[in-house]
């Protein structure tokens, strides 16, 4: 079974090797240890913005979801009332 990293790992393995990189480039380091700390960023961005994009997704259908229960809600004690049309994707 394949297991994600959270978006809390994610960021803390990104500040983490930023600082080492940023420790190494300023410390002249072996160009083999930038070049890999380099590797290892630019792997980790894609995966915090894939991360970034589920989490609000979600936080967008939580939010449709209340306004739909609230939407709901007013319908049961006024049948008339006017509220936001909803439609399927």
């Amino acid at each position: 079974m394949s297991q994600r990293f959270t978006l809390d790992e994610l960021g803390l393995m990104h500040t983490m090797i930023g600082v080492s990189l940023e420790g190494a480039e300023e410390n002249d380091a072996p160009v083999k240890i930038v070049n890999t700390l380099r590797s290892i960023m630019e792997k980790l961005e894609p995966m915090i913005e894939e991360e970034c994009n589920i989490f609000n997704t979600f936080q967008d259908i939580a939010t449709q979801l209340d306004d739909l229960h609230l939407a709901s809600k007013i319908i049961v004690k006024n049948p008339d009332a006017v509220t936001t049309d909803y439609q399927t994707n």
